[in-house]
Protein backbone atom coordinates (compact mmCIF):
# COMPACT_ATOMS: atom_id res chain seq x y z
CA UNK A 1 0.00 0.00 0.00
CA UNK A 2 1.35 3.42 -0.91
CA UNK A 3 0.70 5.33 2.30
CA UNK A 4 0.72 8.76 0.70
CA UNK A 5 -2.25 7.80 -1.49
CA UNK A 6 -4.29 7.75 1.73
CA UNK A 7 -2.84 10.93 3.25
CA UNK A 8 -4.31 14.42 3.01
CA UNK A 9 -2.36 17.40 4.31
CA UNK A 10 -4.70 20.20 5.29
CA UNK A 11 -3.82 23.77 6.27
CA UNK A 12 -6.38 24.33 9.00
CA UNK A 13 -7.87 27.71 9.77
CA UNK A 14 -11.56 26.93 10.21
CA UNK A 15 -12.99 26.62 13.72
CA UNK A 16 -13.96 22.95 13.37
CA UNK A 17 -10.54 21.82 12.09
CA UNK A 18 -8.71 23.92 14.68
CA UNK A 19 -10.77 22.51 17.53
CA UNK A 20 -9.99 18.99 16.29
CA UNK A 21 -6.26 19.82 16.20
CA UNK A 22 -6.30 21.33 19.70
CA UNK A 23 -8.16 18.27 21.04
CA UNK A 24 -5.70 15.90 19.35
CA UNK A 25 -2.81 17.80 20.95
CA UNK A 26 -4.47 17.48 24.35
CA UNK A 27 -5.14 13.76 24.00
CA UNK A 28 -1.60 13.07 22.76
CA UNK A 29 0.14 15.27 25.33
CA UNK A 30 -2.01 13.96 28.20
CA UNK A 31 -1.11 10.39 27.26
CA UNK A 32 2.60 11.37 27.19
CA UNK A 33 2.34 13.13 30.56
CA UNK A 34 3.16 16.52 29.03
CA UNK A 35 -0.03 18.23 30.26
CA UNK A 36 -2.37 17.81 33.21
CA UNK A 37 -6.08 17.07 32.83
CA UNK A 38 -7.97 20.21 31.86
CA UNK A 39 -11.70 20.83 31.46
CA UNK A 40 -11.26 22.36 28.00
CA UNK A 41 -9.60 19.16 26.73
CA UNK A 42 -7.63 21.32 24.28
CA UNK A 43 -4.05 22.55 23.96
CA UNK A 44 -3.81 25.96 22.33
CA UNK A 45 -1.33 28.76 22.96
CA UNK A 46 -0.65 32.33 21.89
CA UNK A 47 1.65 31.17 19.09
CA UNK A 48 -1.29 29.55 17.29
CA UNK A 49 -2.82 32.87 16.30
CA UNK A 50 0.28 34.62 14.96
CA UNK A 51 0.30 35.75 11.32
CA UNK A 52 3.32 33.52 10.63
CA UNK A 53 1.68 30.41 12.12
CA UNK A 54 0.47 27.57 9.92
CA UNK A 55 -1.48 24.77 11.60
CA UNK A 56 -1.76 21.54 9.67
CA UNK A 57 -3.84 18.45 10.10
CA UNK A 58 -2.69 15.15 8.63
CA UNK A 59 -5.62 12.97 7.64
CA UNK A 60 -5.45 9.28 6.77
CA UNK A 61 -8.50 8.11 4.82
CA UNK A 62 -10.35 11.15 6.13
CA UNK A 63 -9.41 10.68 9.79
CA UNK A 64 -7.26 13.25 11.61
CA UNK A 65 -4.21 11.24 12.72
CA UNK A 66 -1.62 13.91 13.48
CA UNK A 67 -0.92 17.61 13.50
CA UNK A 68 1.99 19.99 13.39
CA UNK A 69 2.31 23.75 13.58
CA UNK A 70 4.90 25.59 11.51
CA UNK A 71 6.12 29.16 11.95
CA UNK A 72 8.19 31.07 9.45
CA UNK A 73 10.29 33.53 11.45
CA UNK A 74 11.76 36.48 9.59
CA UNK A 75 12.45 40.17 10.25
CA UNK A 76 8.81 41.08 9.53
CA UNK A 77 7.39 38.25 11.69
CA UNK A 78 10.09 37.42 14.23
CA UNK A 79 8.00 35.62 16.87
CA UNK A 80 7.88 31.84 17.06
CA UNK A 81 8.23 29.27 19.84
CA UNK A 82 12.00 29.02 19.34
CA UNK A 83 12.54 32.77 19.10
CA UNK A 84 10.59 33.21 22.33
CA UNK A 85 12.91 30.78 24.13
CA UNK A 86 16.18 31.70 22.43
CA UNK A 87 15.31 35.32 21.63
CA UNK A 88 18.63 36.91 22.51
CA UNK A 89 20.49 34.66 20.08
CA UNK A 90 17.90 34.42 17.33
CA UNK A 91 16.91 38.12 17.36
CA UNK A 92 20.43 39.07 16.30
CA UNK A 93 20.32 36.53 13.51
CA UNK A 94 16.91 37.71 12.33
CA UNK A 95 18.20 41.30 12.35
CA UNK A 96 20.93 40.40 9.84
CA UNK A 97 18.47 38.69 7.50
CA UNK A 98 18.50 35.06 8.58
CA UNK A 99 15.15 33.27 8.51
CA UNK A 100 13.85 30.17 10.24
CA UNK A 101 11.21 27.51 9.81
CA UNK A 102 10.12 26.51 13.30
CA UNK A 103 7.95 23.37 13.48
CA UNK A 104 6.27 22.74 16.83
CA UNK A 105 3.23 21.20 18.51
CA UNK A 106 3.67 17.84 16.80
CA UNK A 107 0.94 15.54 18.07
CA UNK A 108 -0.26 12.15 16.90
CA UNK A 109 -3.29 10.03 17.66
CA UNK A 110 -2.20 7.29 20.06
CA UNK A 111 -3.97 4.43 18.29
CA UNK A 112 -2.83 5.51 14.84
CA UNK A 113 0.74 5.90 16.08
CA UNK A 114 0.94 2.20 16.81
CA UNK A 115 -0.72 1.01 13.60
CA UNK A 116 0.73 3.55 11.16
CA UNK A 117 4.42 3.33 12.04
CA UNK A 118 5.44 5.89 9.41
CA UNK A 119 3.26 8.59 10.98
CA UNK A 120 6.19 10.68 12.33
CA UNK A 121 7.77 10.74 8.86
CA UNK A 122 4.47 11.54 7.15
CA UNK A 123 3.82 14.39 9.58
CA UNK A 124 7.31 15.88 9.60
CA UNK A 125 7.26 15.88 5.82
CA UNK A 126 5.40 19.18 6.24
CA UNK A 127 8.50 20.75 7.82
CA UNK A 128 10.54 19.64 4.82
CA UNK A 129 7.95 21.13 2.46
CA UNK A 130 7.99 24.38 4.48
CA UNK A 131 11.77 24.54 4.14
CA UNK A 132 11.48 23.97 0.41
CA UNK A 133 8.84 26.70 0.13
CA UNK A 134 10.33 29.38 2.42
CA UNK A 135 14.02 28.55 1.84
CA UNK A 136 15.03 29.52 5.39
CA UNK A 137 18.55 29.84 6.67
CA UNK A 138 17.76 27.10 9.20
CA UNK A 139 14.98 24.84 10.37
CA UNK A 140 14.69 24.97 14.16
CA UNK A 141 12.84 22.78 16.59
CA UNK A 142 13.03 21.97 20.26
CA UNK A 143 12.64 18.25 20.86
CA UNK A 144 12.47 16.00 23.88
CA UNK A 145 15.82 14.40 24.64
CA UNK A 146 14.50 10.91 23.90
CA UNK A 147 13.55 12.05 20.37
CA UNK A 148 16.89 13.73 19.60
CA UNK A 149 18.33 10.61 17.96
CA UNK A 150 15.43 10.45 15.51
CA UNK A 151 15.83 14.09 14.50
CA UNK A 152 19.58 13.70 14.16
CA UNK A 153 19.21 10.57 12.04
CA UNK A 154 16.47 11.92 9.77
CA UNK A 155 17.29 15.65 9.58
CA UNK A 156 20.94 15.71 10.70
CA UNK A 157 19.84 18.01 13.52
CA UNK A 158 22.38 19.20 16.02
Amino acid sequence: MDVLEHVEYRLCDGAEDLEAIYRLRYKSYLHAGMVKPDASRMVKDDFDDLRNSYRFGVFFDGVLVSTIRIHYACAKYPVSPSTAVFGDTLARRLAVGETFVDPSRFAADIEWSTSLRVLPYVTLRLAVVACSHFKPTYCLTAVKEEHAGFYHRIFRSE
